[in-house]
């Protein structure tokens, strides 16, 4: 059962896991809900953080079921067959150990009591950062699982987050220009941006978008 240090689950977070583990006949790994803490919440606007897990897991190539580390709970064995967390990437390693756990055939699923307050990004700059190096990370995971993914439909995925780059950069201009908390989202697209294109250079793969859907999660 994983939080990160500086996050606050709830009182119930354990027993949640717990019992929805222990319910199940076949292995397999629960998640909690996520709430920003006061730094991630400035009037309506939810700063630095986009994953809340409050419908369901989180979903990459598409099809593929995630949820942040920080909420995950899972039996020791099935951490171990998977061989744990991928130590050689910079972030995003719950991305890649719950694809992982898809190809494995275990199932993710909520620990609907489990409620895990998690500590986000207090200024534009640690959100433009945190969110580069998420992108770059991202990159190092399309091109490992690019195989499971029917190429055309991710290529049609790049050219289409390709296209609203323009856009999302007005956007993000305009948005820094308002000032306030409005540059939390500004930070956090271009930090996606820069991020991408980074990790494209490094990783010698042109990747833009892993949702298929959109730039961010």
């Amino acid at each position: 059962m994983f939080f990160d240090a500086d996050d606050e689950p709830n009182s119930v977070y354990v027993a949640s896991h717990l019992k929805v583990l222990a319910g199940r006949d076949e292995p397999a790994a629960t998640f909690a809900r996520l709430t920003p803490d006061a730094f991630g919440q400035i009037g309506d606007v939810r700063v630095g953080l986009s994953t809340l897990q409050d419908d369901g897991p989180n979903s990459v190539f598409n099809r593929i079921p995630w949820a942040g580390a920080g909420s995950l709970g899972l039996p020791r064995s099935v951490f171990d067959q998977l061989g744990g967390f991928e130590s050689a990437m910079i972030g995003a390693e719950d991305i890649e150990f719950c694809i992982r756990m898809w190809k494995a055939g275990i199932p993710l699923v909520a620990a609907p009591n489990a409620v895990c307050r998690i500590r986000t990004r207090e200024s534009p700059r640690a959100v433009f950062r945190q969110r580069k190096a998420y992108a770059i990370a991202h990159v190092a995971i399309a091109r490992a699982h690019w195989p499971m993914q029917d190429p055309i439909r991710f290529a049609a995925a790049q050219v289409k987050a390709l296209m609203r780059v323009p856009a999302i950069l007005f956007s993000a201009a305009y948005a820094y220009l308002a000032g306030g908390s409005a540059r939390f989202e500004a930070a956090d697209a271009v930090g996606s941006l820069v991020g991408y294109l980074v990790g494209s250079l490094r990783y010698r793969r042109l990747v833009f978008n892993i949702w298929g859907n959109s730039l961010r999660r």
